[in-house]
């Protein structure tokens, strides 16, 4: 078989396992991030066809790619207001849940240097960017879990806004973290400045081309080319608010939420609205999700390698996580109105994901040292989330109520 056969049916492989995985979690549960991996498993550490040292060359060019379109998908996608709304419990459980999370990976993750298993070079900082990484659970994976599960609908806006929150969380925390340690000269201003220099610039960036997209959106929005022009909108202001040294995944997810959420009415056509996005771009953009993370849960499996301590100590932290998740929520549900069945199934929606896998590619693309261990060990913990949150959620999902039997008609009684 050539290169170019071995590329195209390789190609082939992942996007059927892609469809086939959405086709099994509808009837079984079981998360199509799992056969993805395992599909990369097979295709880099087992049969050779995904080479590690190529990965990880292409890793910071895949990961940016993957967190402007996923972000974007993410973000035009939640109605804040309706859900804030109706769960405002949802951002305390995001709060409580990422703080401690990241708290115990942190303290793992030092824990694990202290005993050789990791990179002596180590400090601090690495293990507080690794558990800025795992600290929130992944809305690619809990979002489509909940409306499969068929859980009530109070259950999953609250897990829903949460994972999306920690998204957040993650997405800024880690980036930000990693400018910090990237930097060549330290900051003037000190880290807690340029963290919230970060963020301003991050969030008045989106603000700003949200608001400069909506006069252009009457004219772009009936034409075949509105997702081409929106989706070179969404990779030059990433690369603007990076090289201005602000939080460019933040700027993307500040501009999707505006554009998901903010509309004006044309004079000519009130009925329609014209800041918001339209079916086909929705359609489209949600294709090329698919896509990438089809290939990105692909590239997880394959960059994870061969059997190592690393990997070993990454399974030992995703159980970590495991458990501080449900530690958090029993915390963080105290008065809720959710019952005890709900609540236990707050407490096992908690696995990492697409999030966590490229903010891990991060480092590697701001070059710092003994950054290479951080994906497998990362990658390790995001596999063993999954498969916890594979396994005990079907165990502990509230079953439905049979339904009462349908009185008989006048007729049939007489």
């Amino acid at each position: 078989m050539s290169s170019v056969d071995q590329f195209l049916i390789t190609l082939a492989a992942i996007l059927a396992l892609g469809s086939l995985g959405g086709y099994v979690f509808s009837r079984l549960s079981i998360p199509d991030a799992i056969w993805l991996i395992g599909a990369g498993v097979v295709l880099g550490p087992v049969l050779g066809f995904l080479q590690r040292d190529t990965l990880v060359a292409i890793a910071p060019f895949f990961g940016a790619l993957t967190i402007i379109v996923v972000l974007f998908e993410g973000g035009s996608r939640l109605q804040l207001v309706g859900v804030l709304a109706s769960t405002p419990r949802a951002a305390v459980i995001a709060l409580i849940g990422f703080v401690l999370s990241t708290l115990a990976a942190t303290l793992t993750v030092l824990a694990g240097v202290a005993v050789g298993v990791l990179p002596a070079g180590w400090t601090w900082q690495y293990a507080v960017l690794i558990g800025l990484t795992l600290g929130g659970s992944s809305s690619v994976v809990v979002m489509p879990a909940v409306l499969q599960a068929r859980l009530p609908a109070r259950v999953s806006n609250l897990v829903s806004l949460e994972s999306a929150l920690t998204d957040i969380l993650c997405v800024v925390g880690a980036t930000s973290m990693v400018a910090i340690m990237a930097a060549t000269e330290p900051s003037a201003q000190g880290p807690a400045a340029e963290i919230a220099m970060t963020f301003a610039v991050g969030v008045v960036a989106g603000l700003v081309a949200g608001l400069a997209s909506v006069p252009f959106a009457r004219f772009v929005r009936p034409s075949a080319y509105a997702y081409p022009l929106l989706l070179a909108a969404l990779l030059a202001l990433y690369v603007v608010v990076d090289v201005e040294r602000g939080s460019a995944p933040l700027a993307v997810l500040v501009f999707a939420l505006m554009l998901g959420n903010l509309g004006l009415r044309v004079p000519s056509d009130g009925a329609h609205l014209v800041g918001s996005l339209d079916d086909a771009t929705r359609s489209v953009h949600s294709q090329v999700t698919f896509v990438v993370k089809a290939f990105f849960f692909t590239f997880i499996g394959a960059m994870l390698g061969q059997p190592s301590p690393q990997l070993a100590f990454g399974v030992v932290l995703g159980l970590v996580l495991v458990g501080a998740r449900l530690v958090a929520m029993r915390g963080a549900l105290l008065g809720s109105a959710l019952s005890r069945p709900e609540r236990r199934v707050v407490g096992v929606l908690g696995p990492r994901g697409l999030a966590a896998g490229v903010l891990a590619t991060f480092p590697l693309a701001a070059g710092l040292p003994d950054a290479d261990s951080i994906p497998v060990v990362v990658y390790g913990a995001v596999v063993t989330t999954i498969l916890a949150f594979a396994v005990a959620l079907p165990a502990v999902r509230p079953r439905p109520e049979p339904e009462a039997p349908a009185e008989p008609a006048a007729a049939d009684v007489a």
